[in-house]
This record gives structure tokens, C-alpha cells and sequence, in this order.
């Protein structure tokens, strides 16, 4: 079995803290809209997940930097868009999971009006973070998938990059 190089790595972390971060602020919210400790508790460890998976997924960005750079169709500057907007998503995940694990922590020690006031927190945080790591998927997916850059969307264009730059030609007749 061939082993996984930086890139292909780093595309297998980066769906973990996405995939949690959107899944518990779903289960906040309806721990909060249903009133239910257990659905709450649930999703502050799905926020703690969230916020250490985070973590290496970060770390192997450099590497996969490294794999991507020189190829063809590759833009710099869509890896330094993608790492700008990393690092925010970072910062807010890793607090939202920090923050996650203190509620979690008052609530076991019995400070239920800490435990309250840290989960309004969490929640918030939860929908920041879900919402900074869509952005920062996208940002990624843009690097090597030109279809989903701005203006790629353009009817025809990419028919007529196919058949030599005659976009609509076909339509004329």
C-alpha cells in the first residue's frame, strides 16, 4: 500500500474539524431549543473534537503547501487567501473548544450558573467556527479545483477552453 504524501494527508484531516465543528453546533442548538442536558453535553464534546482536530489539520498544511505549490494552475495567492483565513478558523475552533471543555468542567463541579453563561459562549463561538471553516474549505477547494473560483461559472468557457478557446462556437449556427 503506497503511503500518503503531505497533500493527500492533509485533505483527509481537513474534513474532521469541519464535518464536527457544523455537527455540534447543530447539537448545541438543539440542546437549547430542546432544553436537553444530555443533547448540550453532547455537543460540547463534539466542539472539543472539533477544536483538536483542528489542530493537525493546521499542521499539515505547510507539507501539503509544499506538495501543490509548483504545479500547474496553482496560485500562490490562493494559498496564502486559504492560510490567512486557516488561522483565524484555528484560533476561533481551538477557543470554541477550549470554552466547550470549561462548560463542561463547571457543570460537572456543580457551577451551574457558570456552566450557563460559558454555554451561551460555546454556542456562539460554535457558529463562528463552523461558519470560519466552511470559508476556509472553500478557500481550499479553490486552490485546485478551478470550477469553484470566482467567475468560473462563466456559460461556455470552460466548453470553449476545451475546444480551443471557441467558446459558443457550436451555439452560432
Amino acid at each position: 500500500m503506497p503511503s500518503m504524501n503531505a497533500a493527500q494527508l492533509h485533505l483527509a484531516l481537513t474534513h474532521l474539524p469541519v464535518v464536527t465543528a457544523l455537527i455540534a453546533a447543530a447539537t448545541l442548538a438543539l440542546g437549547a431549543f430542546a432544553r436537553n442536558a444530555a443533547t448540550r453535553r453532547f455537543g460540547l464534546a463534539l466542539l472539543v473534537v472539533a477544536g483538536l482536530t483542528a489542530i493537525p489539520t493546521q499542521l499539515t498544511g505547510e507539507g501539503a503547501e509544499e506538495v501543490v505549490e509548483d504545479r500547474p494552475g496553482v496560485s500562490e495567492a490562493l494559498i496564502e487567501r486559504h492560510e490567512d483565513a486557516a488561522g483565524v478558523a484555528l484560533a476561533l475552533t481551538v477557543l470554541g473548544g477550549a470554552i466547550a471543555a470549561g462548560t463542561l468542567l463547571a457543570g460537572r463541579l456543580g457551577r451551574e450558573r457558570t456552566a450557563r453563561s460559558l454555554f451561551a459562549l460555546a454556542l456562539a463561538l460554535s457558529l463562528a467556527d463552523t461558519a470560519a471553516l466552511a470559508w476556509v474549505a472553500h478557500l481550499g477547494g479553490e486552490i485546485r479545483h478551478d470550477e469553484i473560483r470566482s467567475g468560473a461559472g462563466v456559460p461556455g468557457a470552460a466548453a470553449g477552453e476545451a475546444r480551443g478557446g471557441e467558446a459558443g462556437a457550436a451555439d452560432d449556427d
